[in-house]
Protein backbone atom coordinates (compact mmCIF):
# COMPACT_ATOMS: atom_id res chain seq x y z
CA UNK A 1 0.00 0.00 0.00
CA UNK A 2 1.35 3.31 -1.06
CA UNK A 3 1.38 6.13 1.31
CA UNK A 4 1.88 10.25 0.18
CA UNK A 5 4.39 11.83 1.79
CA UNK A 6 1.94 14.28 2.42
CA UNK A 7 -0.25 12.03 4.32
CA UNK A 8 2.55 11.12 6.48
CA UNK A 9 3.54 14.51 7.38
CA UNK A 10 0.33 15.31 8.21
CA UNK A 11 -0.18 12.49 10.73
CA UNK A 12 2.98 13.09 11.99
CA UNK A 13 2.07 16.99 12.51
CA UNK A 14 -1.15 15.75 14.22
CA UNK A 15 0.88 13.40 16.56
CA UNK A 16 3.05 16.07 17.68
CA UNK A 17 0.72 18.97 18.48
CA UNK A 18 -2.49 17.31 19.30
CA UNK A 19 -5.30 15.81 17.65
CA UNK A 20 -7.34 18.82 16.69
CA UNK A 21 -10.90 17.35 17.82
CA UNK A 22 -12.34 16.76 21.26
CA UNK A 23 -11.50 14.08 22.45
CA UNK A 24 -8.75 13.52 20.74
CA UNK A 25 -6.62 15.88 22.59
CA UNK A 26 -2.52 15.31 23.35
CA UNK A 27 -3.12 15.09 27.21
CA UNK A 28 0.38 15.31 29.71
CA UNK A 29 -1.31 13.71 32.64
CA UNK A 30 1.94 14.22 35.18
CA UNK A 31 4.76 15.86 33.02
CA UNK A 32 4.21 18.96 31.03
CA UNK A 33 7.27 17.53 28.49
CA UNK A 34 5.15 14.13 27.94
CA UNK A 35 1.75 13.32 26.27
CA UNK A 36 -0.27 10.83 25.32
CA UNK A 37 -2.13 10.15 22.11
CA UNK A 38 -4.66 7.72 23.56
CA UNK A 39 -6.15 9.06 26.57
CA UNK A 40 -8.27 5.65 27.37
CA UNK A 41 -6.34 2.87 29.53
CA UNK A 42 -5.33 -0.22 27.48
CA UNK A 43 -7.59 -2.64 27.33
CA UNK A 44 -10.90 -0.34 26.71
CA UNK A 45 -11.14 -0.28 22.99
CA UNK A 46 -8.69 1.21 19.76
CA UNK A 47 -8.63 4.37 18.06
CA UNK A 48 -7.97 4.03 14.34
CA UNK A 49 -6.78 6.56 11.92
CA UNK A 50 -8.12 6.41 8.77
CA UNK A 51 -6.26 8.51 5.85
CA UNK A 52 -8.33 8.38 2.70
CA UNK A 53 -7.33 8.83 -0.99
CA UNK A 54 -8.31 12.12 -2.25
CA UNK A 55 -8.14 11.62 -5.83
CA UNK A 56 -10.25 8.59 -5.63
CA UNK A 57 -12.64 10.43 -3.15
CA UNK A 58 -12.91 12.96 -6.07
CA UNK A 59 -13.22 10.38 -8.43
CA UNK A 60 -16.57 8.88 -7.03
CA UNK A 61 -17.79 12.72 -5.72
CA UNK A 62 -17.33 11.90 -2.28
CA UNK A 63 -16.40 13.00 1.02
CA UNK A 64 -14.22 11.85 4.02
CA UNK A 65 -17.98 13.32 5.46
CA UNK A 66 -19.68 11.13 3.61
CA UNK A 67 -17.89 8.28 4.17
CA UNK A 68 -18.06 8.95 8.19
CA UNK A 69 -21.44 8.28 7.87
CA UNK A 70 -21.16 4.49 7.05
CA UNK A 71 -18.99 3.95 10.57
CA UNK A 72 -21.24 6.52 12.32
CA UNK A 73 -24.06 4.09 13.62
CA UNK A 74 -21.11 1.72 14.66
CA UNK A 75 -18.96 3.84 16.74
CA UNK A 76 -17.84 6.97 17.63
CA UNK A 77 -16.21 9.10 14.64
CA UNK A 78 -14.65 12.63 13.27
CA UNK A 79 -14.11 13.48 9.70
CA UNK A 80 -11.40 15.99 8.83
CA UNK A 81 -10.59 18.11 5.88
CA UNK A 82 -8.70 21.10 4.79
CA UNK A 83 -5.18 21.86 4.07
CA UNK A 84 -3.95 18.02 4.55
CA UNK A 85 -4.92 14.47 3.82
CA UNK A 86 -8.61 13.64 4.35
CA UNK A 87 -8.53 11.50 7.46
CA UNK A 88 -11.88 9.59 9.34
CA UNK A 89 -10.92 8.91 13.24
CA UNK A 90 -12.74 5.97 14.97
CA UNK A 91 -13.17 4.98 18.13
CA UNK A 92 -13.76 1.38 18.66
CA UNK A 93 -15.29 0.10 22.23
CA UNK A 94 -13.63 -3.63 21.47
CA UNK A 95 -9.72 -4.22 22.27
CA UNK A 96 -10.10 -7.32 19.95
CA UNK A 97 -11.20 -5.26 16.67
CA UNK A 98 -7.77 -4.93 14.10
CA UNK A 99 -7.28 -2.53 11.45
CA UNK A 100 -7.04 -5.98 9.26
CA UNK A 101 -10.55 -6.29 10.04
CA UNK A 102 -11.54 -2.55 9.79
CA UNK A 103 -10.36 -2.37 6.27
CA UNK A 104 -13.32 -4.90 5.06
CA UNK A 105 -15.76 -2.69 6.69
CA UNK A 106 -18.34 -1.89 3.56
CA UNK A 107 -19.04 1.56 3.26
CA UNK A 108 -21.19 3.83 1.03
CA UNK A 109 -19.02 6.24 -0.68
CA UNK A 110 -22.06 7.89 -2.68
CA UNK A 111 -25.60 7.33 -3.06
CA UNK A 112 -24.72 4.38 -5.45
CA UNK A 113 -21.53 3.06 -4.76
CA UNK A 114 -20.60 0.81 -1.67
CA UNK A 115 -16.94 -0.23 -1.22
CA UNK A 116 -14.68 -1.78 1.36
CA UNK A 117 -13.20 0.38 3.06
CA UNK A 118 -9.80 -0.64 2.06
CA UNK A 119 -10.39 0.66 -1.51
CA UNK A 120 -10.49 3.81 -0.88
CA UNK A 121 -8.26 3.67 2.72
CA UNK A 122 -4.44 5.01 2.23
CA UNK A 123 -3.58 3.76 5.77
CA UNK A 124 -5.90 2.60 8.71
CA UNK A 125 -3.51 2.91 11.65
CA UNK A 126 -3.98 1.82 15.07
CA UNK A 127 -3.42 4.99 17.03
CA UNK A 128 -3.80 2.98 20.17
CA UNK A 129 -1.12 0.04 19.52
CA UNK A 130 1.13 2.74 17.97
CA UNK A 131 1.18 5.18 20.29
CA UNK A 132 4.61 4.60 22.59
CA UNK A 133 6.59 4.29 19.47
CA UNK A 134 4.89 7.34 17.97
CA UNK A 135 5.83 9.61 22.03
CA UNK A 136 9.12 7.72 21.35
CA UNK A 137 9.61 9.38 18.05
CA UNK A 138 8.03 12.52 19.82
CA UNK A 139 10.71 12.74 22.50
CA UNK A 140 13.49 12.46 20.21
CA UNK A 141 12.56 15.05 17.80
CA UNK A 142 11.71 17.58 20.91
CA UNK A 143 14.20 16.83 22.82
CA UNK A 144 16.86 19.74 24.01
CA UNK A 145 19.43 19.79 20.82
CA UNK A 146 17.38 17.41 18.53
CA UNK A 147 18.35 18.69 14.67
CA UNK A 148 21.67 20.36 15.72
CA UNK A 149 24.72 19.61 14.18
CA UNK A 150 27.35 19.33 16.67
Amino acid sequence: MKISCFALLAFGFLLLFGLPAKGYAVSGPSDPGTSTVSKRPAGEGKRFMILLNEELLKAYKSSPTYVELSLTNLFKTKAYKGNSAPVIFVDIPHSSVTAEQLQHFIIRVNARTVLPLQDIAEAIIDLSENSQQFEAIRRQVLAPGAGKGK
